[in-house]
């Protein structure tokens, strides 16, 4: 299956790579992957970007439920909110508003799955800042007064 999975919006219908088109609901449910358990959130339609894996989630429910791909599941895209997804419409995870699943986070009051957190800012005495590797950081009570810091 090559080729392109540019997928578009046009009104309340994505079109996808095989020109098939699929209406977008007002809302849909999504897997937050940065929390522990079973978290999905009602998602508004204008909260979600276009992306290959919105379309193939809701081509398959349109044929009856069945996915293109056996493990696709409606997850948010990690790396979208952390602003480094690099491929945009064409990715198969769902890009959602920042500030909506922020928001949806505080107000679920969940706990955050360590393995979400990939890099933690360390300030050294000279006032250099350095991005280091989360898995390569002891767990200390700095480490979890950290993390306590970060916004929900």
């Amino acid at each position: 299956q090559g080729g392109s999975k540019q997928v578009v919006m046009i009104g309340k219908w994505l079109k996808g790579p095989d020109g098939e088109s699929v209406m977008m609901p007002d809302e849909v449910k999504v897997k937050d992957p940065a929390v522990r358990g079973n978290v999905l959130y009602d998602v508004p339609s204008d909260k979600v970007e276009t992306t290959y894996g919105l379309w193939e989630y809701l081509d398959g429910q349109a044929k009856g439920g069945v996915h293109r791909t056996q493990c696709h599941r409606a997850t948010l895209c990690k790396l979208f909110l952390e602003g480094r997804c690099g491929q945009g419409s064409k990715c198969k995870s769902f890009h959602i508003d920042a500030g909506f699943v922020h928001s949806k986070r505080k107000e679920c009051n969940v706990e955050f799955d360590e393995s979400f957190l990939t890099e933690v800012a360390v300030e050294t005495f000279d006032g250099t800042i350095a991005a280091v590797r989360y898995k390569s950081i002891g767990r200390t009570k700095g480490l979890d007064a950290y993390k306590t810091a970060l916004p929900n």
